[in-house]
């Protein structure tokens, strides 16, 4: 049921959510992965596990693969072993040995992806800007808003994609996906 869905996604992420989240996941590639764990003798819904299809570069190449996202076992459950079974059950079923999946987890999900065997490859420097002063336009500057993405800009994304190790293949059908999300303004 989408709205015990939604509402899973709530209690765990604690943030209302626009009705149409999961059609916007199927947008991109026309298939998210979704593990839903239920309540045995309820069917209540008790945690998640997402797993996104998408492409990526690595060293170089143009593999697939997928971003582990939205994974979280409601409150009650948690610290019971629901996170690691929910997780290794949508891995392994999914999974080809030749695909990769990467994730970002947050402070709650950490130690639940380390205890699956993921392997942490470094930290991630984050920053954040308090003030946004706009400076005076240079004559090399042009900046303007994008409502749509047209594929002239792949080739320039697929050039300076290659410099990274390891890289989310953000061409313009991604970018057009992205910029879509009914939970985020970006404007």
């Amino acid at each position: 049921d989408e709205n015990e869905f939604l509402n899973l996604f709530e209690t765990i992420f604690k943030r209302k959510v626009s009705g149409n989240l999961i059609e916007w996941f199927e947008k991109l590639s026309g298939k998210n992965i979704w593990a839903i764990a239920e309540e045995k003798g309820t069917g209540r819904f008790i945690g998640i596990y997402g797993l996104l299809s998408l492409e990526f570069f690595l060293k170089g190449k143009e593999i697939k693969g997928y971003l582990c996202h939205s994974v979280g076992i409601i409150p009650d459950y948690q610290g019971k072993g629901l996170f690691q079974y929910i997780g290794e059950y949508t891995l392994t079923r999914t999974v080809k040995s030749q695909e990769i999946v990467l994730g970002f987890p947050n402070l709650s999900a950490f130690k639940g992806h380390k205890r699956i065997g993921w392997k942490d490859i470094g930290k991630m420097n984050f920053y954040v800007k308090k003030e946004f002063n706009c400076h005076e336009e240079t004559e090399f500057t042009n900046v303007f808003e994008v409502d749509k993405f047209q594929e002239d800009i792949n080739e320039f994304l697929t050039k300076n994609m290659k410099r990274f190790e390891l890289l989310v293949s953000k061409k313009h059908n991604f970018l057009n996906w992205r910029i879509t999300n009914p939970n985020q303004n970006y404007k």
